[in-house]
């Protein structure tokens, strides 16, 4: 009689299928970290029981999943890492399934050689088959297909590479929004700026860090575009307004109502005045290059102004009316961009950027 040694031997350790299945789904994933998937795991679990703290999954126990010489896997942890690396419900289904067969079929020898041996059956004479037994072609393709496991994920694995792509595109998208801006006010002699729109969009969108990456590329383009470096004082106006949009937005929940973000909107236009006007006052003389704002500023003048309170005024009065403009152009443009990547990052199950979105939602004021 066969001992379960010499059982469990003649039984390979893992499920070859399996294993494989696992390996594949996390490199499509971008190879992420064993820490990483049981993070992803927990973040799983604790949305379907409110948050409790008792679904952690270690990470040595997910590297035990992933481990070939494993004698027996957990379904519900299978499918639950399969969900966490992007599979489809009906992998995740599939696969638990796929899991717990294989941990029958794995004692399924031990028990067979400790049972008692049944008693022979006399011989019967076997009936001629009605047909013949040999089974057709398509029914033999069925079977096979059957017993194959699905494909896991059949998009294409999102590399670092994609990933960096969308982010430059965005960033260079913004720039350029930036730039055109610029232009049209100047071409227009408009009482605005309309060179912050992209950088509110960056900063809401990826991050302050990326709005203020936008605003720097912003004036290093205008530099170029004009041959001359005459803007580039006024960069320090737009990293002031990147990084009150990003954490305004991100951190201090100022973009989940219409009236939080109007308030957002008006700090960015009191700060951006405040930064703006020694800046034109110093480098400047008091005259920037904004047409419609230098005629405020003159008519101001000829009230009794000081030069100073009047490049004030009439730099506040066109901040604000160009920040509310610019930040609910970006709110607009940003939170359906926010709300598409929440879509495909919970249909992917991972990370679909290397940023996470911020929280906007204006139902809540509803």
């Amino acid at each position: 009689m066969a001992s379960s040694d010499d059982a469990e031997r003649a039984t390979p350790p893992h499920d070859a299928r399996l294993h494989e299945a696992l390996q594949s789904m996390r490199f499509a994933a971008g190879g992420p970290s064993y820490a990483e998937i049981a993070a992803r795991v927990t973040r799983l679990r604790a949305s379907r029981v409110g948050g409790a703290r008792s679904v952690t999954v270690a990470r040595s126990t997910v590297y035990d999943l992933f481990r070939p010489d494993r004698t027996r896997v957990d379904p519900a942890l299978v499918a639950d890492v399969i969900l966490a690396l992007g599979g489809a419900e009906h992998d995740a289904a599939h696969w638990r399934r796929h899991a717990a067969v294989a941990n029958a079929l794995r004692h399924r020898p031990e028990q067979a050689a400790e049972a008692p041996a049944p008693p022979a059956a006399a011989p019967e004479t076997p009936e001629p088959p009605p047909h013949d037994p040999t089974p057709s072609r398509s029914h033999t393709a069925t079977r096979r297909d059957a017993d194959e496991p699905r494909t896991l994920d059949p998009r294409p694995p999102r590399t670092l590479a994609s990933r960096v792509g969308v982010m430059a595109i965005i960033i260079a998208l913004c720039t350029l929004a930036n730039v055109v801006g610029g232009q049209l006010v100047l071409w227009s002699s408009l009482p605005l700026f309309l060179d912050m729109v992209g950088t509110a969009v960056a900063s809401i969108v990826l991050g302050p860090w990326y709005g203020v990456l936008v605003a720097i590329a912003t004036q290093l383009t205008g530099a170029a575009y004009h041959s001359s470096p005459i803007g580039l004082p006024f960069t320090a106006v737009g990293i002031v307004g990147a990084l009150l949009w990003g954490y305004g937005t991100r951190s201090w929940g100022l973009g989940r109502t219409p009236l939080r973000f109007f308030v957002l909107t008006v700090m960015v236009a009191l700060a951006s005045t405040l930064v703006a006007t020694p800046i034109t006052l110093a480098v400047y003389g008091g005259y920037s290059a904004h047409v419609a704002t230098v005629a405020f500023t003159d008519q101001l003048l000829h009230l009794g102004d000081a030069l100073w309170t009047a490049v004030l005024s009439a730099n506040l009065v066109s901040s604000l009316i160009d920040k509310m403009i610019s930040g609910f152009i970006a709110l607009t443009v940003g939170s359906s961009l926010v709300h598409r990547i929440d879509s495909h990052r919970r249909g992917r199950g991972a990370d679909a950027l290397l940023f996470d979105p911020p929280r906007l939602s204006f139902r809540a004021s509803a």
